[in-house]
């Protein structure tokens, strides 16, 4: 079977017209190509080299990078009994220059951000006993779908990536300026990273990539994960061979139905590039009129900087909001406190009244307030706020002697921004109203930044059900998960208005019509259910933001690459040669090659 594989390969590929024969078959010569990706002198024009900076993205290429950890290979036979007969003819790279790679890294440890490689990490560390490989990393091209030749090797982050390029071996090194390569994430994957310059390498901010997710090399593991179980068990040899068979079916496919595919992508996108044409003068139009022509031109120099160089400030990011967290606000004044003390300055133990001011502070209506927790509080009140029941009218005085106990949530803790100024500092110790105000105005920080989380979740997850979700059982489920997610919502939005108090120029009033996610009022059920590419634009809070996001698709389709007509005259493998042949000649050979 293994030798009917290759034979029945090379077949197809022409070797056979070849007078080097199986023997003289290049390095990646037997995969099936991408017949839309640029191919200098096949399918793009003499002088593309020559054509302006702003039209480059037309000769991009994509390529997508990910690691399946399912093609597991158990130590089975050996290369004497089993000796492999392609090596790196099709979508493997050569065994013997990529085993010397590794011994050179084997004991090289990365970190990364991203879930996928904490994965791998795992991986290398358990279910390893008895296996020669744990996985196999693969390059497809990220538009069409199609395998690489020689793509199947080890992955490398981008950080320092040049650094290692210069010890890799050369007959294995990128040969390309780093000028002319732009790391980025899928579209999908981009969420499970950290949101550290997420625009950076986003696909939706990036010019000439139009509608490409990258998510294409997902879709090429799912037909070689079926035999996943099979090739476990195999040889190294027959295992190469297989997975380069179903490879390169799988390229075949996917060569054989471009035709078809492209089509469909060129008359939706000029369905989509009026939609997204008008909505965009419109909006420029109506923002004209408000904010000038010179507030819209540098946007436009905002972005194209941003192009040009990703360290400038992003257009398409908001302000990160540089205040403490209410963890880090707790660390802060816990350092102080113990900083104070090492200097001999004699001060009130604080410490410990922070976290449970913090938790007292908790919506009643989500966290109770237990009679052990409150009297803990009263306790650490009484030390820090001697003095507060000479501030107290009668009423005060009899709440705060009698609590209602059956009522916790109507317990008012007369915490120091209950009280006038003068009141407040004769009640309390020094330094502690100052402490709850960087509590409050943490903690309100704290939850207006979980609101937001929770808005956008609630959304996402709307959008999945609405996709994907079907059946009684099912949607009874996700009900669940919207209701944990809107409780979240609704504890935060409470916590936010307790936190507040009396700020108003950056920390505004909270009403109940502004908990809503993005364009949650205006839009359909079936408008929601758009991807973010492709939705139409809406009100959003930032007007600069959302003009660099309103143009960005508008761009899109002028900076998606054109696939020009292959080459009538065809390169054909092995020296076939196409011209000065009878016609009949030529047809034939055109015929049994594709």
């Amino acid at each position: 079977m293994v030798q009917w594989r290759l034979l029945k390969t090379c077949k197809w590929r022409g070797r056979a017209h070849d007078w080097t024969g199986m023997q003289g078959t290049a390095q990646g010569e037997l995969a099936v190509k991408c017949p839309a990706c640029p191919h200098p002198g096949w399918n793009l024009p003499s002088n593309w080299k020559e054509y302006p900076e702003e039209l480059q993205f037309y000769f991009y290429m994509f390529l997508a990078i990910d690691a399946n950890l399912r093609l597991k290979n158990k130590i089975v036979s050996n290369e004497t009994k089993n000796p492999l007969l392609s090596d790196g003819w099709a979508y493997f790279v050569r065994k013997t220059e990529y085993a010397e790679h590794l011994k050179r890294f084997v004991n090289q440890t990365e970190m990364s951000s991203c879930s996928g490689f904490a994965a791998m990490f795992l991986a290398n560390l358990k279910n390893v006993k008895g296996l020669r490989t744990s996985g196999v990393a693969g390059i497809c091209c990220a538009r069409h779908g199609l395998w690489r030749k020689n793509g199947m090797g080890d992955l490398q982050w981008s950080i320092n990536f040049w650094t290692r390029m210069e010890e890799i071996n050369p007959n294995i090194r990128i040969r390309y300026n780093k000028e002319n390569i732009i790391f980025m994430i899928p579209k999908f994957h981009i969420k499970a990273h950290q949101e550290i310059n997420h625009q950076k390498f986003s696909f939706d901010y990036q010019p000439g990539v139009g509608q490409t997710h990258a998510e294409t090399v997902e879709e090429g593991w799912a037909s070689s994960n079926k035999a996943a179980s099979q090739t476990k068990e195999m040889s190294a040899a027959s295992r190469a061979l297989t997975l380069d068979d179903i490879f390169g079916f799988f390229n075949w496919q996917l060569a054989q139905s471009l035709d078809r595919v492209l089509a469909k992508r060129l008359i939706r996108a000029v369905k989509e590039f009026k939609i997204h044409d008008d909505d965009f003068m419109e909006f420029s139009e109506s923002l004209r009129e408000s904010v000038g022509d010179k507030t819209i031109h540098q946007w436009d120099k905002m972005i194209e900087e941003w192009e040009k160089d990703k360290t400038k400030p992003c257009p398409y990011e908001l302000p990160r909001d540089e205040k403490m967290s209410l963890k880090e606000v707790e660390i802060e004044l816990t350092k102080e406190e113990h900083e104070a003390l090492s200097r001999g300055v004699n001060v009130h133990s604080s410490s410990s009244y922070i976290p449970v001011l913090s938790k007292s502070r908790q919506p009643p209506i989500l966290l109770p307030l237990k009679c052990w927790s409150f009297n803990k509080f009263r306790d650490f009140q009484s030390l820090l706020m001697p003095t507060l029941h000479d501030y107290l009218n009668e009423s005060q005085q009899e709440s705060f002697d009698k609590p209602d106990a059956d009522n916790p949530e109507n317990i008012k803790l007369f915490l120091p921004s209950d009280f006038r100024l003068s009141a407040r500092n004769g009640a309390c110790v020094g330094g502690l109203s100052a402490m709850e105000t960087q509590l409050r105005e943490a903690e309100a920080r704290d939850s207006l930044k979980h609101l937001r989380q929770g808005l956008r979740a609630r959304t996402m997850t709307s959008e999945f059900k609405l996709k994907n979700i079907t059946g009684r059982v099912r949607n009874t489920r996700t009900q669940g998960v919207l209701r944990k997610i809107d409780l979240q919502v609704y504890k935060n939005k409470l916590r936010y208005r307790r936190g507040r108090s009396e700020w108003e120029k950056e920390l505004k009033v909270l009403e109940d019509d502004d908990v809503r996610g993005l364009n949650e009022w205006a839009l359909s059920r079936e408008e929601r259910a758009q991807e973010e590419a492709r939705r139409e634009h809406g009100f959003i809070d930032e007007i600069a933001q959302a003009w660099a996001k309103a143009i960005e698709p508008f761009l899109g389709f002028g900076k998606t690459k054109r696939f020009p007509h292959w080459t009538p005259r065809l390169k054909m493998p092995c020296g076939w040669n196409m011209q000065k042949q009878k016609p009949e000649v030529t047809d034939g050979k055109r015929r049994y090659f594709f």
